[in-house]
């Protein structure tokens, strides 16, 4: 799949494997946190940034200074990563893409084929003063909210 950094940060820590071909996008603080635990569970790609440090981590993944990503390929699941610098286009190929670059203030995933392919999971961002009800018109907008159920206890 392909997760934002701070997703794969707390799926990684309730042991979730995501990958065991890994490409991680980008260095940024969040990518030092992930990349040993990726590194645990498979070969771990880098991608742009500046080179991992620590724990000798640098000479277990596979690094590409300058490049950037182009194009994923992949239907139900990530393949493959088409990543560029000047005219040169490298195919990486992988499981899992993470985005660990400088923080935005949307990541938005176009060009999925299918929302419901078995044991895909979408994780999007939504305004957090939304309450149950505006999530749920937000995520389904014709579908009718269910009233609450149970008593809310402060």
């Amino acid at each position: 799949g392909v997760f934002a950094g701070t997703v794969a940060h707390h799926l990684l820590d309730a042991g979730v494997v995501l990958g065991h071909k890994p490409v991680v996008v980008g260095t940024r603080e969040e990518a030092a946190i992930i990349l040993p635990h990726l590194a645990e569970h498979g070969h771990v790609t880098v991608v742009g940034g500046t080179a991992p440090t620590g724990d000798g981590l640098a000479s277990r993944l596979d690094w590409w200074p300058g490049y950037r990503p182009l194009r994923l390929h992949g239907t139900d699941r990530v393949d493959q990563l088409d990543i560029g610098r000047g005219d040169a286009v490298v195919p990486l190929y992988c499981d899992a893409v993470i985005l660990a670059g400088p923080a935005l203030p949307l990541r938005n995933i176009d060009g999925a084929v299918r929302d419901d392919s078995e044991g895909v999971v979408f994780v999007q961002p939504l305004d957090p003063t939304l309450d149950a009800a505006g999530v749920a018109r937000a995520v389904h907008p014709t579908a009718p909210v269910p009233p609450p159920q149970g008593e809310l206890v402060p």
